[in-house]
């Protein structure tokens, strides 16, 4: 009795390994599963709103086909915008050949598709409110010394659209990112940042790019006189101070030797005109080629009509 036990044990292990090695073999076999397609169509829902069954031909191990045949849980996959062809209403078209793009997403860790059984799939996203909506940077950036900015806070794209009820809509005006902090910062930035959702509101993407252009730079000071743009013939008015203190952030290596040649400090005889106490801002023209940026002291002068003489 003691042989025939060990017989049939030793039969039942050959057999389990004989089923392993099978199993674990690649075979390929048709299997089905049921999707649900998610992807970001402008002006419609993020998710169809029918479920539907992909059936290919598919190579794997026998233990991934059994599962396969076995799994009756709906996946959720996420196509690309692009990948969709517009067929009227609601529909919207996907080809198999696009499929192949897709096939983790779909079936999980197969070695291959060989072939998809169904030729196209047909999926609803129904329309959905929304609205374009500027993003705007927020940032908290410090710069090594002698290190400043170069341009303005670069965010691709520059606008998202935001999906919701038109009540809620209506009082979006602005998508804000999360805080970009970077410190001791001395080249230009570039990376990825998250979009603050407001409550209730879908966005037509979770992040966006940024890029910030940094570059070392020399401050120089000039004094320049201070002119009056738009003055009426046959008006004359005196400035308190005639001279203005000029502050320039030029690029290093400098451009050329007086950066402030050319630069016009103004004020302009209509702001002069509606001002009740007669102190105007101070205006900086056009800044010369390679000037970063310029800073005024004081940043506002006394401005005193001169009456014509009797």
């Amino acid at each position: 009795m003691k042989n025939w036990y060990s017989f049939l044990g030793c039969l039942l292990l050959a057999a389990a390994i004989w089923l392993i090695h099978n199993l674990s073999r690649m075979n390929v076999d048709i299997v089905s599963v049921q999707i649900v397609a998610e992807s970001n169509i402008e002006g419609r829902a993020l998710r169809a709103s029918e479920s539907l069954t992909v059936t290919a031909r598919c190579k794997a191990s026998g233990f991934r086909l059994i599962y396969l045949h076995s799994d009756d849980k709906t996946r959720v996959v996420r196509f690309d915008s692009e990948d969709f062809q517009y067929e009227g209403g609601d529909n919207y078209v996907i080809q198999s050949a696009q499929l192949y793009k897709y096939v983790t997403a779909i079936f999980g860790p197969v070695q291959a598709v060989e072939s998809f059984i169904t030729d196209r799939l047909v999926c609803r996203f129904a329309r959905e409110d929304c609205v374009k909506v500027p993003v705007k940077a927020i940032s908290n950036i410090r710069f090594k010394p002698q290190f400043t900015l170069l341009s303005e806070l670069e965010i691709t794209p520059d606008s998202v659209l935001v999906y919701g009820s038109p009540e809620i809509l209506r009082r979006v005006g602005t998508i804000y990112t999360a805080n970009i902090v970077k410190n001791d910062v001395r080249g230009d930035l570039h990376g990825q940042v998250a979009l603050e959702k407001p409550a209730g509101l879908r966005l037509s993407q979770d992040e966006v790019g940024y890029t910030l252009r940094v570059g070392r730079y020399v401050e120089i000071k000039a004094s320049l006189p201070v002119q009056v743009r738009n003055l009426p013939d046959g008006v004359n008015i005196s400035i308190f101070p005639a001279l203005v203190d000029v502050y320039l952030r030029c690029k290093f290596p400098m451009v050329n030797d007086d950066p402030s040649d050319g630069l016009e400090c103004y004020v302009d005889y209509n702001e002069f005109a509606g001002s009740l106490s007669g102190k105007c801002v101070i205006h900086a023209g056009a800044l010369p080629v390679g000037v970063i940026s310029c800073r005024l002291e004081p940043e506002m002068c006394e401005c005193v009509e001169k009456l014509p003489a009797r």
